[in-house]
């Protein structure tokens, strides 16, 4: 029997379903796993000490993914049309071999500049030798990470998801163990470096098979060159949170960073979905070709994402001041007052990279640079300006309205890759955006508020599941 064209791109829609079901499950128990270490660490660090675990692991986890430059869009590409298996070896080799080039780089960079590092943007001088230990998580993490993405690429999600597990619940367990032996921040990173080095192990483990024995030096640079437009929409957020915190440590101090970053771990609650549906879309998504049967795809992807994150969104956000109360305590009060931002961002976030994803289809991929670069501008620009009048209501002002300009920029040049059912996707998001906002002008009162937050946030999420309903056609007769 021979498939058309739309029905090759129907059958991928159960399996995108299944691998996204299982990048799902890997982040929720790795998030458990890694949100249940909070309360204590928390607890025992205080907000100033855990300020400065958050901006070692922020470092670290910037550069590593600049490391990796976004190189397994065009390996997706590329794989997806190798001659052989032998070809897919020796791309797959250069891939792994420019990232731990790079991410070594990144890694001396950071120990040499360890003393700039601590002063003048953690505004923590005498922290030099936990910049040292940052930056040797660097290439554990990157390299780390891009074996993994084989497994993803061959289509083993299950492979995947375990070593995922494997890394946080290693990471976990190891600063837990050091922090309850006295080692402070210090043994947080240690323990994080200890359990990404096991990871890393049982990672090579499984991958050696895949590699090639020979590459090819030019080919691997070349790999570089493609990814590099993609890496900003990666990497240029990532950023500007991280410049974020810098500005928060020298007008607020270290414990509003702590605070800012706790928000930031509840709200990557939020972002686990996002992420799986990275992980099982773009090598998908990469493959395929512009015609009415991707828009169609396309389309109901954007929309069904923007409902289901928003739903989720709401129900973060309406329970926000409890949610720090319970894992952190009154310490941490403030990232209450930044997390309805933070989750709404990270709606936008998502948003951002299926336009990108349109654009590799639609061939604009240097507007997913420039809108991601523009909006992490604008991000970093509204955070500075505001952030002695508004507090920590800046670090969440900046993250919405620079992702906002971000989704706004690319939109308009993607359209025609998802088709009518953008317009539905913009109106559920600004919905979503005046919810989390009429919610968080209550976060500041956890107690007299919360029969008003429950009520919006219960008739805003009526009102996205009716739509649900009637536009993305779970009994639609007509799939057009």
């Amino acid at each position: 029997m021979v498939f058309s064209r739309a029905d090759a791109i129907r059958r991928t829609v159960p399996r995108l379903a299944s691998d996204t079901l299982w990048y799902s499950v890997a982040g929720v128990v790795g998030k458990a796993l890694a949100l249940l270490s909070v309360p204590f660490l928390t607890r025992a660090l205080g907000p100033s000490d855990y300020g400065l675990v958050d901006l070692s692991t922020a470092t670290a986890g910037l550069l590593a993914v600049v490391a990796m430059f976004a190189g397994d869009i065009p390996l997706s590409r590329l794989i997806a049309h190798a001659g052989s298996v032998d070809d897919r070896r020796r791309a797959y080799t250069e891939y792994i071999v420019a990232a731990s080039f790079l991410a070594s780089v990144m890694a001396i960079v950071v120990m040499l500049s360890a003393s700039f590092i601590a002063s003048a943007v953690w505004s923590s001088p005498g922290s030099e030798a936990l910049v040292i230990l940052s930056a040797a998580l660097i290439p554990i993490s990157g390299v780390r990470s891009a074996l993994a993405t084989l497994h993803r690429l061959e289509g083993n999600s299950r492979r995947f998801a375990l070593l995922t597990t494997l890394d946080v619940g290693g990471q976990v367990a190891f600063a837990v163990a050091f922090v309850a032996l006295g080692f402070g921040a210090y043994g947080a990173v240690l323990g994080l470096i200890a359990g990404g080095s096991l990871a890393l192990v049982v990672t090579i483990a499984t991958t050696h098979r895949l590699l090639a024995t020979r590459f090819d030096a030019r080919a691997a640079a070349d790999l570089i060159a493609k990814g590099v437009p993609f890496l900003p929409p990666l990497v240029a957020f990532v950023g500007a949170d991280y410049l974020a915190r810098t500005f928060i440590a020298g007008s607020l101090g270290q414990a509003a960073v702590g605070e800012f970053g706790l928000a930031l771990r509840i709200a990557s609650v939020l972002a686990l979905m996002t992420a799986a549906f990275q992980l099982a879309w773009s090598p998908r998504a990469a493959a395929m070709i512009q015609g009415a049967e991707t828009t169609h795809i396309f389309g109901r992807t954007l929309l069904g994402y923007a409902i289901s994150a928003g739903l989720v969104c709401i129900v973060l956000v309406s329970a926000a001041p409890e949610v720090v109360g319970l894992v952190s305590g009154s310490e941490f009060a403030g990232a209450s007052v930044v997390l309805p931002a933070l989750a709404f961002a990270a709606v936008l976030a998502g948003t951002h990279f299926i336009l990108s994803m349109g654009s590799v289809v639609n061939g604009g991929s240097w507007m997913v640079a420039t809108s991601a670069l523009s909006g992490a501008i604008v991000q970093v620009l509204v955070t500075a300006i505001t952030i002695g009048a508004l507090g920590l209501w800046a670090a969440g002002l900046g993250a919405v309205v620079g992702r906002a300009v971000s989704v706004g920029l690319l939109a308009p040049r993607v359209a025609p890759a998802f088709g009518r059912r953008m317009v539905s996707a913009s109106v559920v998001l600004v919905a979503v955006a005046v919810v989390c906002l009429l919610i968080g002008l209550t976060a500041t009162d956890p107690t007299g508020s919360r029969p008003l937050r429950v009520l919006v946030a219960v008739g805003a999420g009526v009102a996205l599941a009716g739509f649900a309903c009637t536009s993305l056609g779970w009994a639609e007769k007509n799939p057009s």
